[in-house]
């Protein structure tokens, strides 16, 4: 008899699924100054139906992504009656001042997978730590999402949830895309553009919907009606009562895979290769013999110049910042605030301490007197510290700086400059930490000097700001002496070997050179990469500059200013590349994947 019932209740739930509703909400928004009062307003509305079976919330939680606005957004949510199912957005990684660790700390994850009826409703996170200008799946998340699926019902349906759309915000969307066409998928849900739309990914349906935020109409929510041949969209406001605004149907699927090519060696020959298979935000660094980086899991590698690792590393620590190699140690920085030195030839650890706050900035060394060297770490909350390097104790700490650290400050004649995200560039002693002068010309966290390392000819100091201007600074004063805007960059900077022009990577596909004096534009390129904000460090080396874009391609501009594509190692942004010796270089992505190539 029992038999008979399982069997009953499997046949109505999983072959004849019963309809059922729940709401969405996306792009929240707490900071934003109608965020909380609108999303409270949400919450309650939510409570006072009966018909909603869940919440999902795709995205774009906080303004800023800081700590204290996910929190808020926490306690508010928490009050829902109902399970609410949540992934964060770019806003939420952008600027956030724990690496993005916060996030899963308080909502205990930042994707989900559950089955309600015959269907799996499974989310990712898009948001790229860190980075502006669109998504990505990190190659964890991914391999995640098909183990869902493989461990659900067979033909059970699928609702995929992201905050970005799949159609060319996220670069590596058609990865998902193409996963889920092997599978009953029934639609893909996403935020990010604030307003209500049906789409279409690959021959997918899917659908676009509006912010919970009030700010030039009425707060409101998107409310999903599951159905046996369709899925509904409706909107919920105070004026509408969920009027209803289009449906998907299930049956209406014309899947087109996507090309998946992921390396081309246009220009080069590719000496070696690994894929690690992980999030990497580091850079890769070379210390004349081997490279290193670690992976955001806590991973410390080291490889020879063939990409074969020769010693590894696993910590339960997270690693966003690059980290620095000087006399045979190799030192690595974590956001959960420690410090590890190795011996760089075999991996033993040789001496460790306490940062006193989450490391953010890329870690760099400095000259402090003859046979002395400091180590200098910039924190979440603003705070520069130098240690010395070979016991770790503390020498000072400046904490001018009201704002994240992430750029690699610029030593140069006993002072360090760098950017901070409270919208300001400093310039400090390194023999007392002493600040000499800060630097604005707008304050303002969406514009401020914090991704672009700076770079100097020795009397002025370059930045390039998200404002599309270049700065020239001086360097003991601190005061404008130029600001361009023919570089039409973001954060990409650097300067030539005789220090007479400057270098900029623009937004739109375009590099260009400008004059060190004035800032005059020189030479202009089109390289076609698209929308790149990507922060990078230009280095002209062996008399050419070879640098990275967003979309996996590696770029060579010779002396002679001729261009071309070198190499295509995956849509991945490229986080740096580095000469190793002659035409021979090593790049690195987010993606783990690490490239060692010589260029013909």
């Amino acid at each position: 008899m029992k038999k008979i019932l399982f069997y009953i209740l499997f046949v109505t739930l999983y072959l004849f699924p019963q309809e059922f509703k729940y709401a969405w909400l996306t792009d929240v928004h707490i900071g934003n100054p109608t965020g909380s009062n609108d999303l409270i307003s949400v919450v309650s509305h939510i409570n006072s139906r009966n018909d909603l079976k869940f919440v999902i919330v795709t995205g774009d939680i906080a303004e800023r992504g800081r700590n204290y606005q996910l929190d808020s957004a926490k306690i508010i949510l928490d009050k829902l009656n109902i399970p609410y199912y949540i992934i964060p957005g770019n806003h939420d990684s952008k600027w956030s001042e724990s690496g993005t660790t916060h996030f899963p700390a308080i909502f205990k994850d930042n994707k989900f997978a559950f089955q309600y009826n015959n269907t799996l409703q499974i989310g990712i996170n898009s948001g790229v730590l860190w980075r502006g200008g669109g998504g990505h799946f990190t190659p964890e998340d991914i391999s995640w999402v098909e183990e869902q699926i493989l461990k659900a019902p067979k033909n059970i349906e699928i609702s995929f949830y992201a905050h970005h759309p799949l159609d060319g915000d996220v670069d590596n969307g058609y990865k998902i895309l193409n996963m889920l066409s092997k599978y009953n998928v029934k639609s893909i849900m996403v935020g990010h553009g604030h307003s209500n739309h049906i789409l279409n990914f690959n021959g997918i349906p899917a659908a676009m919907s509006r912010s919970t935020l009030s700010n030039k109409a009425l707060w409101g929510y998107s409310v999903v009606k599951n159905c046996k041949d369709s899925i509904a969209i409706y909107e919920y406001n105070p004026k509408d009562n969920d009027k209803y605004l289009y449906s998907i149907h299930k049956n209406n699927l014309n899947v087109i895979k996507t090309d998946s090519t992921d390396l081309i060696t246009y220009h080069s020959t590719l000496l070696g290769k690994i894929d690690l298979g992980k999030t990497i935000n580091s850079n890769i660094v070379y210390n004349g013999s081997n490279l290193y980086t670690v992976s955001f899991d806590g991973s410390v590698y080291c490889f020879d110049t063939k990409a074969k690792i020769k010693w590894t590393y696993k910590s339960n620590d997270n690693y966003l910042s690059a980290p620095t190699a000087l006399n045979g140690l190799l030192v690595v920085g974590s956001i959960n605030d420690s410090i590890l030195v190795f011996d760089s030839k075999n991996g033993k650890i040789t001496n460790k301490s306490v940062a006193g706050g989450p490391i953010t900035s890329r870690l760099t060394t400095i000259k402090l007197s003859k046979n002395s060297y400091g180590l200098i770490t910039g924190d979440s909350y603003g705070k520069l510290s130098c240690f010395n390097l070979s016991n770790l104790t503390s020498i000072w700490a400046n904490e001018s700086a009201k704002g994240m650290i992430e750029t690699r400050p610029l030593f140069y004649n006993n002072t360090l400059t760098y950017g901070s995200w409270d919208g300001f560039l400093y310039n400090i002693e390194t023999k007392n930490g002493k600040t000499n002068w800060k630097w604005t010309e707008k304050n303002n966290i969406y514009y401020a000097p914090a991704g672009s390392i700076p770079c100097t000819d020795g009397k002025a100091v370059y930045v390039m700001q998200p404002d599309k201007f270049v700065y020239k600074i001086d360097l003991a004063s601190g005061k404008t002496i130029w600001k361009s805007d023919k570089g039409n960059g973001w954060e990409s900077i650097g300067i030539s070997k005789d220090k007479k022009k400057i270098f900029a990577r623009g937004t739109e596909g375009k590099f260009y050179i400008l004059s060190a004096a004035d800032g005059s534009l020189i030479k202009e390129f089109d390289l076609k990469y698209g929308l790149d904000i990507t922060p990078t460090e230009i280095v002209e080396d062996g008399g050419k500059i070879v640098f990275g874009a967003k979309n996996g391609t590696v770029f060579e501009i010779d002396k002679d200013y001729n261009f071309r594509p070198v190499l295509f190692m995956g849509n991945s942004r490229i986080n740096n590349v580095v000469r190793i010796k002659g035409n021979i270089y090593s790049a690195i992505n987010m993606d783990g994947r690490i490239v060692i190539f010589e260029i013909k």
